[in-house]
């Protein structure tokens, strides 16, 4: 917020306000918009120097001001929240007030452009589970502090997925192309989640979808890893008959790939849709939650059906 605000008296007349203005033009670096105040700072209007220079000589700034104020800031609004009111009103610049309606500063385009900036390397870096304001040059034992929470949470669900993998140990060792193409099954799937995953982070933070369209994102996403699995698995499926001459094999292959990339379009909007229902940060973590979903999920599906009908 910049505190150093152009403000004009609501008692002033146009000719007065236009010789002010000429007298801090050095002293304001934006005058977009002069916002208007009475004798105790309470805010009372805007005009536009636009506005201002055409008004008619003689008229008084509180008549041409506009009143119906559009945007208005509390100091203690979330920075994202911020980002969106500015984008929404396309306002050069938006006053920030008290409970008391007095101008307290302004928030500038320059302003949100930092705070949008900001944000979306907050949101990048927590996808990965590094710390939000981490940089490469930060203490060793900051870094550490920050990366080694999500490293336990992931080491856990690999762990799971392990686990998963020595179910099905006895069927591997009779049929190892079953471990031959658990890395693809599982990395398909954990794929699809991250796309979702980016796609679904995004569009919560901008506020295109909100928790209430969880249910409607979260089938549409699904809908969309089937659909690619279909194609995607098909092709796998192929290149699998090629190189085991097993149709059977193939079919396992492609149905697998088919379910886990649905799995993955699913968590990969279910799991930032989860978090942001327990107001937590959607972009945290999530992508350690959606790999790890998905490799034992594609595992568990990958050798189940394969412990079924091949072995």
């Amino acid at each position: 917020m910049n505190p150093h605000v152009a403000t004009l008296r609501d008692t002033l007349t146009v000719d007065e306000a236009i010789s002010a203005v000429r007298r801090m033009r050095d002293e304001y670096e934006n005058i977009y918009y002069l916002y208007v105040v009475d004798a105790d700072d309470a805010l009372q209007g805007v005009v536009s120097m636009r506005g201002l220079l055409l008004a008619p000589r003689g008229s008084r700034v509180a008549d041409i001001m506009r009143t119906n104020l559009i945007g208005l800031l509390a100091p203690t609004m979330d920075k994202e929240v911020v980002a969106h009111i500015m984008a929404d009103t396309n306002f050069h610049t938006l006053p920030v007030v008290d409970s008391d309606n007095e101008l307290l500063g302004i928030i500038t385009h320059d302003d949100v452009l930092d705070i949008m900036r900001e944000e979306s390397t907050e949101d990048f870096q927590k996808l990965a589970g590094a710390g939000a304001d981490e940089g490469l040059f930060d203490p060793l034992s900051t870094s550490i502090k920050q990366r080694t929470p999500w490293l336990l949470v992931n080491l856990i669900t690999a762990f799971i997925a392990s686990f998963v993998v020595g179910i099905f140990d006895s069927n591997i060792a009779v049929l190892p192309l079953l471990a031959v193409f658990m890395p693809i099954i599982a990395g398909i799937g954990g794929n699809t989640g991250a796309q979702t995953l980016a796609v679904t982070v995004r569009s919560l933070a901008l506020g295109e979808v909100g928790i209430f369209d969880m249910r409607n994102v979260c089938m549409r996403e699904t809908a969309k890893g089937l659909i690619n699995g279909i194609f995607i698995g098909a092709l796998g499926a192929a290149i699998a008959f090629i190189t085991t001459a097993r149709i059977d094999f193939s079919l396992i292959v492609w149905i697998a790939m088919l379910i886990n990339m649905g799995l993955g379009g699913f968590m990969g909007s279910f799991i930032p849709f989860t978090l942001k229902r327990m107001n937590l940060d959607p972009a945290s973590g999530s992508s350690i939650f959606t790999t790890g979903v998905t490799d034992s999920g594609g595992f568990f599906i990958f050798l189940g059906l394969g412990s079924i009908f091949l072995v």
